[in-house]
């Protein structure tokens, strides 16, 4: 159920991307992003679901806000 509302959550954020937004939503939306893909990997390796590991890492890699140029 917590890993739901995570993604419903993921969702919601980056749909209100689209919007007119100032830059530091944008920098809290990669911090959560990094933060729920990081989530949903741990739990999908619980699972020994390697399919899921992967999106979610790649994911994670593609929204991490640290390194700009990734």
């Amino acid at each position: 159920m917590f890993k739901i509302i995570i993604k419903l959550a993921l969702v919601l954020i980056l749909f209100l991307c689209l919007a007119d937004m100032p830059y530091g939503y944008f920098e809290l939306v990669r911090f959560l992003a990094l933060v729920s893909f990081g989530y949903l990997t741990f739990a999908a390796k619980q699972k020994n679901n390697n399919t899921q590991v992967i999106i979610y890492v790649a994911l994670a890699l593609l929204f991490q806000p640290f390194l700009k140029s990734l």
